[in-house]
């Protein structure tokens, strides 16, 4: 099962997904976090390194998705050269590892295929960026279970990216400029539409305040208990787990 998590950089997605892959395991479930522990334990080279390395690897295996999805991103008309790198890479990045998980692990992404589309629609100069899953077939193998879609004010998004001593994505860049906060923000509730078109089921959750990361964690277990109950989604081997 693949649970990935989407928000402007500064709503604390890695944060909230982590508290959410520690309650899993506190319900014994075999939790993988793939983006959150390459950013955590590697350096930046290394984590390039890496990443191009899996990237490689998916690309040798899949010639004709990765030249699709090559195709898409470049029909959204990126800003620069540099910025349709960044979203390619990143994109084919996520959908290797979502093309890896296992049906008997819980994959928790707290960047995934979700934010890898924010990542094309921030420079993209056509609308149709956010087309890119349905336009292309062969996405729906990358398409998660469920995306947590976490949201946070302007404000409280301005005075965190502020607080970061990196600046690395674009958006830190500008130091929480305010008309590009709130662009952000409506591109991340286009993609919150463009998912549930496909299927793809959606829980949004604040995250403005500390109290709100266990009620919004508890919020995502019992969004989880659904699918696991309706039978639209299994674990093999199956888990039980009780309520907090």
């Amino acid at each position: 099962m693949l649970i990935e998590f989407l928000g402007v950089p500064g709503s604390g997605k890695s944060t909230v997904s982590h508290v959410f892959a520690d309650m899993l395991r506190n319900h014994r479930f075999i939790v993988a976090e793939v983006t959150y522990d390459l950013d955590k334990q590697h350096r930046k080279v290394a984590r390039l390194l890496l990443k191009s390395t899996q990237l490689l690897s998916f690309a040798l295996k899949w010639p004709h998705k990765t030249y699709s999805y090559c195709c898409c991103i470049a029909s959204t008309g990126q800003n620069s050269l540099v910025d349709f790198a960044k979203a390619l890479f990143n994109w084919i990045f996520i959908a290797s590892v979502a093309h890896r998980q296992r049906a008997s692990v819980i994959t928790v992404l707290d960047q995934g295929v979700a934010q890898a589309l924010w990542s094309v629609g921030y420079a993209a100069r056509k609308e149709i960026w956010t087309n890119l899953l349905p336009l292309e077939p062969s996405c729906a193998a990358i398409l998660p279970d469920l995306v947590v879609h976490v949201r946070a004010s302007p404000q409280s998004l301005k005075e965190r990216l502020a607080a970061r001593a990196q600046r690395v994505s674009r958006l830190e860049s500008l130091g929480g400029d305010c008309a590009s906060l709130v662009r952000a923000r409506a591109n991340s509730d286009a993609i919150v539409q463009v998912l549930k078109t496909r299927g793809v089921q959606v829980i949004e959750i604040d995250n403005d305040y500390p109290d709100q990361l266990a009620t919004g964690a508890r919020s995502i277990l019992d969004a989880l208990t659904l699918l696991l109950k309706d039978g639209s989604r299994t674990i093999s081997p199956p888990v039980t787990f009780g309520r907090i």
